[in-house]
């Protein structure tokens, strides 16, 4: 059974304006998937959907194997959402603001186990008594983690969680969520650090425009994309004009030539080992030429998200330079 099941869920505020179309998402039972996409991309309609704030108005959609239309008190008792803003009140202390979320799941008993447990597992003991306000930015991501926690979900939507917070306490969100998954929690984590993604996600999906552009694996999304090669020289390979082969070899292979610099990109099954060995062939008819840079590289996480959205921002940004529309208008692309 996979965690989540959406198959062509749609989904729109305005009359023929939809910000989900048709959209096709599968999660697998366990691990962390990465939830990806520029702003007004539909992450946060698709988050509602999922975590139930808002309703379906067409398509499947199960989360855990079951439907909110017949099963929405057994998801919620399943499930919790970390929001990107606080969602603790202030003027109540960590152990108050706990207890109080606890009690709303007073099924599950063990209010203060639970409220222990949580306590525990974000570092909390030296804070316990602390109001919220009083807390630092990362204790305060801290809290709104535990409080996410308190209620032992087995699927948790993590927004945002390290936004505005130092180095430190960063490497401790991140640590804690990479325990939780060993733990067997299953969590949809969005985030615009890529470095995030890179390190926490064995799954990712990308939405834009309201569509999903690729979802899987992340080494499979690498595979796809192929390699990078960048070469390096300290002369200009112009020189080598007078060898017809070197020309052949860049264009078979899509290189460019500029200066004294060869790039390109390479399919993932490529032989790096032949064209490693090409390149230095080439390089020996340079005389006294020297190699500066060889890389032959996957590409990475940064790269693969700004190339599958650049092409339609781009497209937006020169609408938006020849009529009235605004650079907010281009941010929900």
């Amino acid at each position: 059974m996979n965690t989540l099941d959406i198959q062509d869920l749609s989904y729109q505020y305005q009359p023929g304006q939809p910000v989900l179309k048709a959209l096709d998402l599968q999660m697998k039972p366990s691990g962390i998937l990465g939830l990806l996409g520029i702003n007004g991309a539909g992450k946060s309609t698709l988050i509602g959907l999922l975590t139930g704030q808002l309703k379906k108005q067409s398509g499947d959609l199960t989360v855990l194997g079951l439907d909110y239309a017949t099963h929405r008190t057994d998801i919620l008792r399943q499930i919790a959402l970390v929001p990107q803003g606080y969602a603790f009140y202030p003027t109540l202390t960590v152990l108050e603001n706990l207890q109080f979320f606890a009690d709303l799941r007073a099924d599950l008993g063990e209010r203060t186990q639970r409220v222990e447990d949580a306590i525990a597992f974000c570092q909390l003991e030296a804070h316990r008594q602390q109001t919220a306000d009083r807390l630092s930015g990362g204790l305060k991501r801290r809290l709104n983690l535990a409080i996410g926690l308190v209620n032992r979900p087995k699927l948790l939507f993590l927004d945002e969680p390290t936004v505005g917070i130092d180095p430190i306490s960063r490497d401790f969100i991140l640590k804690a969520i990479r325990q939780l998954r060993d733990q067997g929690v299953a969590i949809v984590y969005t985030s615009h650090h890529m470095q995030e993604i890179e390190l926490l996600c064995d799954q990712v999906a990308l939405l834009h425009q309201g569509e999903v552009r690729f979802q899987g694996e992340l080494d499979a999304w690498r595979r796809e994309s192929g390699v990078k090669l960048e070469v390096e020289i300290d002369q200009d390979w112009s020189n080598l004009n007078h060898l017809p082969a070197f020309d052949d070899f860049c264009q078979q292979n899509g290189f460019i030539v500029d200066g004294n610099k060869v790039s390109g990109r390479l399919p993932s099954d490529t032989d790096l080992a032949l064209i490693d060995r090409q390149v230095m062939a080439f390089l020996n008819h340079l005389p006294g030429a020297k190699l500066q840079r060889l890389s032959m590289q996957p590409l990475d996480m940064e790269t693969l998200f700004f190339e599958s959205v650049q092409p339609d921002v781009l497209a937006a940004l020169k609408h938006a330079s020849q009529s009235d529309v605004t650079l907010e208008d281009v941010s929900h692309v």
